[in-house]
């Protein structure tokens, strides 16, 4: 379920080789949460967000000077300008800020790098941002085997079925 109101674009800048390798013992019990409007961000993608809250702005200038991690968790309502515990989803991820860009309207477009899947703990304090304490989640990597093959293959053709392709017509888009 995504948030109300919320386009989410899941589509990530790069990913593959170049990830950024962690050691686990790195990754700290507490971080500064980032809330999500129009962004999921997973494990392994690089992906930029445009913040405009002061209150996150002010996280990802921070977080940028000290080298340190945070938590991108998306929002269940985008509408909600001051987020609270419950205005977040329970599952996020970690991701270290790769760079910051300040544009001319204001807003900061932060390049993150999903680290590690985190489930959200005890929120610290709420100002001057969010700080919450945070549990790592291992990933559930299926066995590599023909049937997870044939199956990861069937959910591709559905989806290319349902999300149309732009430039592509379909049969059905063509009967009237």
């Amino acid at each position: 379920m995504f948030p109300s109101g919320a386009e989410v674009n899941i589509i990530p800048v790069m990913q593959g080789e170049e990830q950024i390798k962690v050691d686990e013992s790195e990754l700290p019990e507490s971080l500064p949460i980032l809330a999500l409007r129009n962004a999921v961000l997973f494990p392994g993608m690089v992906y930029p967000v445009t913040i405009g809250r002061d209150k996150s702005i002010a996280l990802v200038k921070d977080a940028e000077r000290g080298s340190s991690f945070i938590g991108a968790i998306p929002q269940n309502d985008i509408s909600v300008e001051d987020p609270r515990d419950k205005d977040l989803f329970e599952f996020g991820v970690a991701a270290k800020i790769m760079k910051v860009l300040e544009m001319p309207d204001g807003t900061v477009t932060a390049i993150l790098h999903g680290i590690k899947r985190i489930r959200k703990g005890k929120i610290l304090s709420y100002e001057p941002y969010i700080t919450a304490n945070v549990r790592y989640v291992e990933d559930i990597v299926p066995e590599n085997d023909n049937n997870t093959r044939m199956i990861a293959e069937s959910l591709k053709e559905k989806a290319a079925a349902i999300i149309p392709v732009p430039g592509q017509l379909h049969l059905h888009d063509c009967r009237g």
